[in-house]
């Protein structure tokens, strides 16, 4: 097997939606997990990674004779062998695959399709090694926001944050990990994207999870207890990060400075206590937005709002009460 280094001189060489082409390294011909949509080789730039995660390195990339950009997500290395890592990228691979041909086929004409998520142009397999090849966006995620947002700002940026959330659930996908680093705020205006399907599920998947998946801070306490979780599990994630905006700080702040044990901290935080109302660290916010984000942090399920869209009409009639920043 080509070590890592040969592995990506190679695949800057041969990854294409074909064949392979020439230069052919050594070895087998990429196999194609999913089919991209591409009928042209790619070039990768590995020099240069433009993110990294604890399952995987994104590379930038652009269409061989084009000025096309794209992004190449490698499943590292050593985690070739972590059955959950795997599973976790191809579950990824085969959940943006889903959403973006229900997408296609209900926006036919890239203009009119208000594509929630980034453009998926498949799965591939080269010597042992997984990538995903996605459209690379412009843009940075919430996180680096955070900081500048008026409440206003917020408000209407949530209410497009939930069109994209409304969308992926009425296309039987449920998140599982919404917080503002996988929110991308892309291209000029701004729009947001929701990123990182690595422990999504589909709706009708009841399969009860063998370990606690997601993001302690943004976690439901159905899904800390390890329960299957719904779409009102990732209303609950938006409330966290809703909450998170408007006041400078998370519901729940654990006390311990270890990692593994302030994350159980937080799960039992979220199991068991009240947060308190967000008006506790910004006074200034309208009661009824107050009142919705605490619902949203409701500990039972049937106690939130019901849809994504449901919350979108309400922050819809929030937002005329919310002074414009100075």
């Amino acid at each position: 097997m080509q070590s890592p280094s040969r592995l990506h001189t190679s695949l800057a060489k041969t990854i294409a939606s074909g064949d392979s082409v020439s230069p052919r390294p050594s070895g087998p011909p990429p196999r194609f997990i999913f089919k991209p949509t591409m009928d042209a080789p790619l070039i990768v730039d590995i020099r240069h990674p433009i993110g990294a995660g604890g399952l995987s390195v994104v590379y930038p990339a652009r269409v061989l004779c084009s000025n096309r950009k794209l992004a190449v997500k490698h499943l590292k290395p050593e985690l070739r062998g972590n059955q959950f890592a795997v599973q976790g990228f191809v579950r990824e691979a085969k959940i943006l695959d889903h959403l973006n041909r229900e997408l296609a086929r209900l926006y036919p004409g890239t203009d009119s399709n208000p594509r929630p998520i980034p453009q998926s142009y498949g799965l591939i397999e080269l010597n042992g090694h997984l990538f995903s090849v996605l459209e690379l966006l412009d843009g940075s995620d919430l996180t680096y926001h955070l900081p500048h947002l008026s409440t206003r700002e917020t408000v209407a940026l949530g209410i497009e944050t939930l069109d994209a959330l409304e969308l992926i659930h009425a296309l039987g996908v449920l998140h599982h990990d919404l917080k503002p680093s996988n929110v991308f705020l892309h291209g000029p205006g701004g729009h947001p994207k929701i990123l990182d399907f690595g422990v999504s599920r589909f709706a009708q998947d009841r399969e009860v999870p063998a370990t606690i998946e997601g993001t302690p801070a943004y976690l439901a306490p159905e899904r800390a207890n390890c329960e299957p979780g719904s779409r009102l599990s990732d209303l609950y994630s938006f409330g966290v990060m809703l909450y998170e905006q408007i006041t400078g700080r998370l519901p729940f702040i654990p006390t311990a400075s270890e990692e593994n044990a302030a994350n159980l901290q937080l799960v039992s935080m979220h199991l068991h206590e009240p947060p308190a109302f967000a008006s506790v660290y910004n006074p200034l916010l309208p009661d009824a937005l107050v009142k919705l984000v605490s619902g949203l942090l409701a500990k039972n399920p049937n106690d939130r709002p019901a849809t994504a869209a449901a919350v979108k009409r309400e922050l819809e009639g929030i937002l005329p009460e919310i002074s414009q920043p100075d």
